[in-house]
């Protein structure tokens, strides 16, 4: 998936509000560790900018590690 640049703060913020709503309805809550394995791809700072929202402490693992 890839986004055009020009697109890219409308839609980093209306996805991560998206992701932020789904992980907080499945439990996830302010303070919680969240794994996150995934390459250098746009979903990377979607799911970031989600954990941010939400108060999540990210701990980040490559996949070649």
């Amino acid at each position: 998936m890839s986004i055009p640049y020009h697109r890219w703060p409308d839609d980093l913020a209306q996805r991560s509000d998206n992701l932020a709503a789904v992980l907080q309805r499945r439990g996830l809550k302010n303070g919680d560790t969240v794994l996150v394995q995934l390459s250098n791809v746009a979903d990377f700072y979607v799911t970031v900018f989600a954990l941010f929202k939400l108060g999540g402490a990210s701990v980040y693992v490559l996949f070649s590690h």
